[in-house]
Order: structure tokens, then sequence, then C-alpha cells
């Protein structure tokens, strides 16, 4: 699985933007995210810090070739 310094940097940076712009965002994720052990944690952290509620936030994810390897888990 591929690793960045900073993977969940643009998520964050969604969020956050969340209530000056004052209306749902979408941010694209793949699968690589979601497998990250903390990627649930660090999205409640960051919704609860930023007064986030969950349905501000729609996670779609990206259809790659790499999603039938890892199906089951990221499901």
């Amino acid at each position: 699985m591929p690793m960045v310094d900073n993977p969940f940097t643009m998520i964050k940076k969604s969020i956050e933007a969340i209530p000056i712009l004052k209306q749902r965002v979408s941010i694209n994720i793949d699968i690589f995210d979601v497998l990250q052990n903390d990627f649930r944690d660090f999205i409640i952290e960051i919704a609860s810090k930023n007064g986030v509620n969950g349905d501000m936030i729609q996670l779609e994810l990206l259809e790659t070739e790499d999603i039938y390897t890892y199906y089951s888990q990221v499901k």
C-alpha cells in the first residue's frame, strides 16, 4: 500500500472549509485513504473540531482497479 507523508491534508482542508462555505462538500477519496487505520477517527475528529455535522460531508470513492484487490477491506 503506498504511503504519503500527510495523506489527509486535502480532506482536512475541505472539512475546515465547510463552516466558511456554509454548504456540503464532496471529497474524493481512494481506497488507500480508507485502508488507513486512523481514517475514520480522523474524519470524525476534524469534523468535531470544526463543528461540522457528518451530513455536510460526502465522501466519494474513486473507482480504480485496486478496488477489486482490496474490496473486502474497503467494504
